[in-house]
């Protein structure tokens, strides 16, 4: 029996849409999958092509979209790849205590426009801190303390605005605080920031005044304990 045109048309049209068929979106599931393919270890269930279909571990979806990575103390190792990019409707990642994550990280996480958390203490990264962070305008929570950056703080990072805890303790960071200059940020213009952490570095000055100024909410600054300033303040309220 002959097989009308029109029902082979049909078939060959369902075989194309099955392999899209999935719960993940396609450039999520690309994203992923460049990431893992830079990890010495990897998750135990990070196989297929459907990360949310699969309950891949550690990521978390809204409906095809990859909103979250949680990843700590796995024993991860290997480097954090520039296909981080790709999970553009990122808003949480930590892959915290992961001590051989290691390398530097790349300067497209700051493309990550919805990124609201940032978790990376405990791991090994090194190298100087990308200053596109300071792009992540609504990142809430900062957190590269106990890794091994190096280089002064970026003065990108005074943009932002709406960070609420900002921890760059126990790196081998040099240098001064960067202060607002007129055309450069500085960490005098994070005012809703209630948290700094800097202790455990090479930092060389004092604190500036300007990061006291009236329109900060500060409830802790941790310095480092041999700096000039270290006896001047520890806890404000």
């Amino acid at each position: 029996m002959r097989v009308p045109p029109w029902l082979t048309f049909l078939f060959s049209v369902i075989l194309q849409a099955l392999p899209t068929l999935s719960d993940t979106n396609v450039q999520d599931t690309s994203g992923l999958s460049g990431i893992a393919a830079n990890w010495d270890t990897k998750p135990s269930n990070w196989d297929g092509n459907d990360p949310c279909g699969d309950k891949w571990m550690g990521i978390i979806c809204t409906g095809d979209r990859v909103t979250s990575i949680r990843l700590s103390s796995l024993g991860l190792s290997g480097t954090l790849s520039g296909d981080i990019q790709s999970l553009t409707e990122l808003m949480y990642i930590d892959l915290s205590y992961n001590k051989e994550l290691s390398g530097s990280l790349p300067a497209s996480i700051g493309t990550l426009s919805k990124l609201q958390n940032l978790i990376l203490v405990g791991c090994s990264f090194s190298g100087e801190i990308p200053k596109e962070i300071g792009q992540l305008s609504n990142l809430i929570f900062l957190s590269l303390n106990s890794n091994k950056f190096t280089g002064t703080i970026p003065p990108s990072l005074g943009s932002l605005s709406k960070l609420y805890w900002f921890d760059l303790a126990d790196n081998q960071l040099t240098g001064g605080l960067p202060i607002f200059d007129g055309t450069n940020p500085g960490l005098d213009n994070l005012t809703n920031t209630k948290h700094f952490h800097f202790g455990m570095n090479q930092l060389s000055g004092t604190i500036p005044r300007q990061i006291f100024n009236s329109d900060m909410k500060l409830i802790h600054l941790y310095d480092q304990p041999n700096s000039p300033a270290h006896n001047c303040v520890k806890l404000l309220f």
